[in-house]
């Protein structure tokens, strides 16, 4: 209290809103930067440069109780907007973006399943997300900004493509969606140096699509020969191991096998595509052979492939696959 003048002790004007501006001028700023770093991922051509406005997208924090922005994207938004900026950069354009009417939020369709079927990611935090299925809540691939990879989940896709309750997709149209999954993937390895793990995308001749099991009923076997007689497909002892092959054309071969050590403890059966285009993986043979598709599903507690291991990375589970000798 001042004595002379009974008024309370005060601040002068020139100080008196000081932080109270201070606050509205940086929140300012941070829009003026969410800007900025929006049309840089926007009107770049470089994946680096997308990648990092992208992240910073992701790590601003808009507003402030002095300034609000109601309306915000997620950081699951910018997950599909980097992927699908990333594939347009790349050429590549067999998808259609949509972004909701009524609010914000962001879907992509894929050539193939086309307007039946939507995918968003899910679970995102600024470190990764999963590219899902909406409607089956399927999660195709994990997508890891923080270790720089991408992983394939080999379960949601066998699920997805073929046991999948809801929308029937046929052989064409997974071959279509599948085709636009490896091409992001490899956008990624590409430009931006992701490590990819394919699973049963893999399509390298040599690779080994590790099953589940180490013991295998010998009726497993017997049943394959029934089903490929069925198909009018020879079923082959392998030169080497233990196991059975099947020529399904003058250029694609699938094995199930194990290696010469199958005496040995540990000593995983597992699956070989050999193509002579290099180009068929696992799935698009269970894909497009019904008889080896129906004889997987029936005993998949058996065959199924290696699962992942799973990661907790901010309460996320991340699907990171078992090592594997090939």
């Amino acid at each position: 209290m001042n004595n002379q003048t009974n008024l309370p002790t005060g601040i002068l004007p020139s100080q008196s809103l000081v932080d109270y501006n201070a606050e509205i001028t940086q929140a300012l700023q941070t829009g003026f930067e969410f800007t900025e770093l929006l049309n840089k991922t926007l009107q770049t051509s470089s994946a680096n440069e997308l990648l990092s406005s992208i992240q910073g997208l992701m790590q601003l924090n808009l507003g402030s109780n002095q300034v609000q922005f109601p309306h915000q994207y997620s950081t699951a938004d910018w997950f599909l907007l980097f992927a699908t900026r990333l594939l347009e950069i790349n050429g590549v354009d067999d998808f259609s973006l949509a972004s909701a009417p009524d609010h914000e939020e962001l879907g992509v369709f894929l050539a193939g399943t086309g307007t039946k079927v939507r995918y968003q990611f899910s679970e995102a935090t600024v470190n990764g997300a999963y590219f899902t299925e909406i409607e089956s809540d399927k999660q195709l691939f994990y997508l890891d900004f923080a270790a720089h990879k991408l992983t394939f989940n080999s379960q949601d896709i066998i699920d997805f493509f073929m046991v999948q309750p809801v929308t029937k997709i046929l052989p064409a149209e997974s071959d279509q969606v599948i085709t636009i999954l490896l091409n992001f993937a490899n956008v990624l390895a590409k430009t931006l140096d992701f490590e990819i793990d394919y699973s049963i995308l893999e399509t390298n001749n040599d690779y080994e699509y590790e099953t589940v099991s180490f013991d295998l009923p010998s009726q497993i076997l017997d049943k394959l020969f029934i089903a490929s007689a069925t198909a009018n497909v020879l079923m082959q002892p392998v030169e080497s191991g233990f196991g059975a092959r099947l020529v399904l054309t003058d250029e694609l071969e699938v094995r199930f096998l194990q290696n010469d050590n199958y005496q040995q403890i540990n000593s995983n059966w597992h699956f070989e595509v050999i193509d002579a285009q290099g180009k068929a993986s696992l799935l698009n043979v269970l894909v497009n052979f019904p008889f080896i598709q129906r004889w997987y599903l029936e005993n998949r507690s058996i065959l199924e492939i290696q699962p992942a291991q799973p990661t907790i990375v901010d309460d996320v589970k991340v699907e990171v696959l078992q090592p594997r000798s090939i």
